[in-house]
């Protein structure tokens, strides 16, 4: 069980010390990802949140939608064609 213990810490601490050479390297290469799954699992976490936003999005859409002139219902007409109606 100790051989496995030492491996767990020297691989932990050997991706701790990638991700910060790699955040002192190129910065927006960790951040914005970081960012982006952030803001995710933020609006996962409390869709209360999520839904206070597309409701709004969602009622000016439908304000606007209701000064909207409704469409008006069209009769169609058969017309007799030429054809025969018989298969081959």
């Amino acid at each position: 069980m100790g051989k496995k213990r030492v491996l767990y810490w020297l691989i932990l601490a050997l991706f701790i010390i990638g991700v910060a050479q790699s955040i002192r390297i190129n910065p927006s290469g960790i951040l914005i990802p970081l960012i982006v799954f952030s803001t995710i699992y933020y609006f996962y976490k409390h869709p209360e949140k999520m839904n206070w936003i597309l409701n709004r999005n969602l009622s000016h859409y439908s304000r606007q939608m209701k000064g909207a002139k409704k469409r008006r219902i069209s009769r169609f007409t058969v017309i007799k064609g030429n054809k025969d109606d018989k298969k081959p």
